[in-house]
C-alpha cells in the first residue's frame, strides 16, 4: 500500500527533511475526513440576524427582554447538531461545561453500572459547512417568520 500527500508549492524540501528525520522510527498515522469548517462570514450573518430578531422581539417591551445569546441557544437547540452521551453520575457537571446546551435525560444501565444519558449541543464554532448551513437557514427562517 502506498500513501501520498499533496504539499504547498515551495514547501516540498521542508516536508522531505521532516520525513527524513523520522526515518527508522515507528510512526502512527491518523486518517480523517477533510471537512470544511464553517466560515466567519456565515457566523457574522447568523449573529446579525439574531441581533435583529432580538431587537424586533423586544420592540416596545420594557425590561430586559430576550438577548441575542438567548436566541442563539434556542436556535442551536432547534436547528443545531447534537449528540447523546452517557457519563458516570459524578461526571455530569463536567460534561455540561463542555457543551453550549446539555440536557439530562436520566439514568441508564450500562452493564452493572448506572450512567446518566445526556443530550448535548456543541457551540456553532465547532460546526462544519453543512451543519452551519442548517443552523443559519433556521435562523433566517425564524427572521422571515417574525417579519
Amino acid at each position: 500500500m502506498r500513501l501520498s500527500m499533496a504539499v504547498s508549492p515551495g514547501s516540498e524540501e521542508v516536508v522531505k527533511s521532516q520525513f527524513d528525520k523520522l526515518a527508522g522510527h515507528a510512526l502512527a498515522v491518523k486518517i480523517v475526513r477533510d471537512e470544511k469548517k464553517r466560515s466567519l462570514g456565515a457566523n457574522a450573518l447568523m449573529w446579525k440576524c439574531l441581533g435583529g430578531l432580538a431587537e424586533h422581539l423586544n420592540d416596545g417591551m420594557s425590561g430586559i427582554g430576550i438577548s441575542s445569546w438567548d436566541l442563539y441557544l434556542q436556535m442551536l437547540e432547534q436547528y443545531g447538531t447534537f449528540d447523546f452521551i452517557v457519563v458516570k453520575p459524578k461526571a455530569v457537571e463536567f460534561a455540561k461545561q463542555q457543551f453550549r446546551i446539555c440536557k439530562n435525560l436520566g439514568a441508564v444501565h450500562v452493564g452493572r453500572e448506572v450512567g446518566i444519558q445526556l443530550q448535548c449541543w456543541p457551540g456553532s464554532s465547532t460546526y462544519n459547512v453543512s451543519q452551519m448551513t442548517r443552523l443559519l437557514n433556521g435562523v433566517i427562517a425564524e427572521c422571515k417568520d417574525a417579519g
